[in-house]
């Protein structure tokens, strides 16, 4: 119950001054105190960005694997053509197509590529803000704490003077008992 009462009278006390008060104004706005949220945010974002990174990927393997075959297609066409058969004109036309179709392909995996540098690009990023997050989370529980370094000392010095106004006060008492028999034994 002591506790309970001297918590609450240092409460009442503590609220009145200049520090206490731009301490409660600064509080909620703080991002410490919202460092949950943030580091929910960010990891939400990282784990997307790395689930669209396999994709892509994937994606890139598939464009690759069609690239291959139409590469080879083409290289047999050429050696078809090279040989001198009689249906030229046709192979000509099918090695148009296949070149044709292999630069869609070509582009197709540029596009792909360009996605998943983006991708990383995004997630580096993430992994930047994190770490100044990070750093300014540090920073401020380091200045909290000199805060509270500061506060208890302010406290002790508080208790020590209120412990030499109690001793000075008894010293007074005693004083004045010690004139009032004096001034009887004359």
């Amino acid at each position: 119950l002591y506790c309970c009462q001297r918590t609450i009278r240092n409460y009442y006390i503590g609220k009145t001054w200049p520090w206490w008060q731009i301490w409660m104004a600064i509080k909620p706005n703080l991002k410490c105190t919202q460092f949950g949220k943030y580091k929910q945010e960010y990891e939400d974002k990282i784990a997307l960005a790395e689930a669209n990174i396999d994709k892509a990927i994937a994606d890139r393997e598939k464009v690759q694997a069609v690239f291959n075959g139409l590469a080879g297609q083409k290289n047999e066409l050429e050696l078809a053509l090279k040989s001198g058969g009689s249906a030229v004109q046709d192979i000509i036309d099918k090695t148009n197509r296949v070149e044709a179709m292999a630069a869609d392909v070509q582009k197709s995996l540029s596009e792909v590529l360009a996605r998943i540098k983006g991708e990383q690009d995004q997630k580096a990023s993430l992994g930047q803000q994190m770490e100044k997050t990070n750093a300014t989370v540090a920073q401020l529980g380091e200045e909290v704490e000199n805060l509270e370094g500061v506060l208890s000392s302010a406290e002790q010095d508080r208790a020590d003077k209120d412990d030499q106004i109690r001793t000075l006060k008894e010293e007074i008492g005693h004083q004045s008992e010690m004139i009032t028999k004096l001034g009887k034994d004359k």
